[in-house]
């Protein structure tokens, strides 16, 4: 069912306060909405909250599931808005995505950079978030399902070994990290 103008104004009145529009007109709905869309939508004013939003980000304290699942909201939510916004370009390596980085911490930001030489990625926003899946799924998926091998050739080098299905994983980082 639709709600009429009406309904929809005493909605909007109920949940906002900032509508002070005196009448129950349709007129007054759509200054209503008018006032709403200025104050939180538009494209630029979009494009500003999801700058704000990650420069309000606190930086990871950790590689935990919890933290990662923090990391990974911030990139789903930008990259949905930014595509919204039809701004794709700004999934790449520019300003927003530096951003992003610097809010990682120091071995996190090794480890993607790794990642990406050693897989071939180009780095962006979008590829981000596929990582951070993919280390979150390797960090909660495979508890109890992983074993940690010393390499004899690469004597600074840990790998551990995912079996999934049938399927083995190698995910290989410096000892210390």
């Amino acid at each position: 069912t639709t709600a009429s103008d009406h309904e929809k104004l005493l909605y909007l009145r109920k949940y906002l306060n900032l509508i002070d529009c005196l009448d129950f007109s349709l007129t007054a709905y759509k200054k209503s909405m008018c006032k709403l869309e200025s104050r939180y939508g538009g494209p630029d004013r979009i494009y500003v909250s999801i700058h704000e939003e990650i420069r309000d980000f606190r930086q990871l304290n950790s590689r935990s599931v919890q933290e990662l699942d923090r990391l990974l909201y911030l990139l789903e939510s930008t990259i949905v808005r930014l595509k919204d916004l039809k701004m794709a370009e700004e999934l790449g390596p520019p300003a927003l995505y530096q951003n992003i980085i610097r809010k990682m911490g120091r071995g996190l930001i090794l480890d993607w950079d790794r990642y990406c030489e050693d897989h071939e990625k180009q780095k962006g926003i979008v590829q981000l978030k596929l990582w951070i899946e993919r280390e979150i799924n390797l960090q909660s998926g495979a508890a109890g399902a992983s074993f940690q091998k010393v390499d004899p050739s690469f004597t600074n080098r840990q790998r551990t070994y995912y079996v999934r299905g049938g399927k083995t994983e190698v995910y290989e980082r410096s000892k210390g990290q």
